[in-house]
């Protein structure tokens, strides 16, 4: 029978190389955390009673933010969902979800370890931690068929009652296939490596890890697992992706067509082999679209897809199907402030000044804008301060005024707050919508009913 892989940490590499060459698809507990030595203890000591909501803090002082356990000192990597560069201070909205997601994988790393041979994989490892993390899980998990590798940058391998350590020298972010693919392989614990690329693991997530195309394997790294594994679509798609993000497009078109050819019905396959051969000449801007737009629709579907796309239909000249595709990018990946800029300039060529200016705004809230979009939006309030000012009203009469029913303000803000009796908005909100009112509580209570006056009183509303 064989030995089901899983990764103790104390990085994504370990988990990601897991997945690359080993057999399972399954997610685990360890998998995409930054897990120190002593936190992964603790974990154990705890049977896994840990991450309590007294104990997790926003780590603001690293980009992206991330969410640590404290008592562990554990990171969290995608399980917060959290806007970057944006402090999300109410994290802990999501605590409960990610709880629900954490007990299943405890039970899905308990199972497996009781349900037959595993073989757990932790690098950098010294002989100390080795013997230490052997005792935690044969204490937790005393019956259990559990082995360890410890593959160790530093070049110390040693032998321990119930694992080994190899030499396997540290090569970015996901490290080096084909070192982890050698040793997995000497090990006996894989037979046929390079089994899935890492477009193929992320789209497993049921979260989206995003991890930047230039983070992931280099060129020659690509080179060798398709060579490991020539049947393999997803490889040469990756390849492909990475010669588009340089824009060396010839070569790029050759990698997507001969992924296309092994996968024809694959979306991925399709989008990247119709966006090269665009860039090559190979057809028109509006075949492509023909062929892209309903690719928007397949499960598939990235947000970077509705970026590009979007982008060619602007080209294309049809800016308002651009900004309908370019709502499903945000809504997508809100946390994104290119996304926003992109369709604000589908916005400012519609004359949506006002769509502008609530763009780029909500853009601020994430990072602050360039300098070319903080002139953009500047231009907008203007623009929109004009066009109400030339809308003159018509002339009022007697027969008129007794015809039109009364109207209210075209835009009204209800604003509650404890010290603060009007929010700062208010005076740009004017300058922008004439008319613009606030309401507040004094305005409302002499309209309520006596009897509800000291009920409502009581409510407290954030601002």
């Amino acid at each position: 029978m064989a030995r089901q892989l899983i990764s103790l940490g104390p990085r994504i590499e370990t988990a990601m190389q897991l997945r690359m060459h080993g057999a399972d698809t399954v997610g685990h507990v360890f998998d995409w955390l930054t897990t120190p030595f002593a936190g992964l203890l603790r974990v154990l000591e705890a049977d896994f009673d840990v991450f309590h909501p007294e104990g997790l803090v926003l780590r603001t002082d690293i980009r992206p933010h991330r969410v640590e356990d404290l008592p562990t000192g554990i990171v969290f990597r995608n399980q917060f969902p959290l806007f970057r560069g944006n402090a999300t201070a109410e994290f802990l909205v999501f605590y409960q979800e990610f709880m629900d997601g954490f007990r299943k994988q405890v039970a899905r790393f308990k199972s497996c370890l009781g349900a037959g041979p595993v073989t757990c994989v932790r690098r950098d490892m010294s002989l100390d931690d080795a013997l230490r993390l052997e005792a935690a899980v044969s204490a937790l998990f005393p019956d259990a068929d559990v082995q360890f590798l410890y593959p160790n940058e530093q070049g110390e391998e040693f032998v321990t009652p119930r694992g080994q350590a190899r030499y396997l020298p540290s090569s970015g972010v996901l490290g080096d296939p084909a070192a982890w693919a050698r040793i997995l392989v000497e090990q006996a614990l894989v037979s046929t490596p390079y089994r899935r690329a890492v477009s193929e693991i992320l789209a497993l997530e049921s979260r989206h890890l995003a991890i930047p195309i230039a983070n992931r394997l280099t060129e020659p790294q690509l080179r060798a697992a398709i060579e490991a594994n020539p049947d393999s679509a997803a490889f040469r798609l990756d390849l492909a992706s990475l010669l588009m993000a340089r824009d060396n497009w010839p070569e790029a078109d050759s990698q997507a067509q001969a992924g296309l050819k092994l996968a024809p019905d694959d979306p991925v396959a399709q989008y990247t082999a119709t966006l090269t051969r665009f860039h090559n000449k190979g057809c028109t801007r509006g075949a492509a679209l023909a062929v892209l737009l309903p690719l928007l629709e397949a499960r598939q579907a990235q947000p970077g897809w509705f970026v590009t796309v979007a982008s060619l239909l602007d080209q294309e000249g049809r800016p308002e199907q651009a900004l309908q595709v370019s709502r499903k990018a945000i809504a997508a990946c809100p946390d994104r402030a290119r996304y926003y800029f992109n369709q604000a300039k589908y916005q400012r060529r519609l004359k949506d000044f006002q769509g502008v200016i609530m763009t780029l705004q909500a853009a601020a809230r994430l990072e602050p804008l360039p300098e070319r979009y903080s002139q953009m939006l500047e231009n907008s309030t203007l623009a929109l301060a004009r066009l109400n000012d030339a809308r003159e009203p018509e002339p009022v009469t007697e027969t008129s005024r007794q015809a039109q029913p009364p109207t209210g303000p075209g835009a009204f803000m209800y604003w509650t707050h404890p010290e603060m009796d009007r929010p700062a908005s208010a005076a740009a909100w004017q300058a922008i919508i004439p008319g613009f009112q606030v309401f507040g509580d004094a305005d409302v209570l002499p309209l309520l009913p006596e009897d509800i006056r000291a009920l409502y009183q009581k409510i407290r509303l954030p601002a």
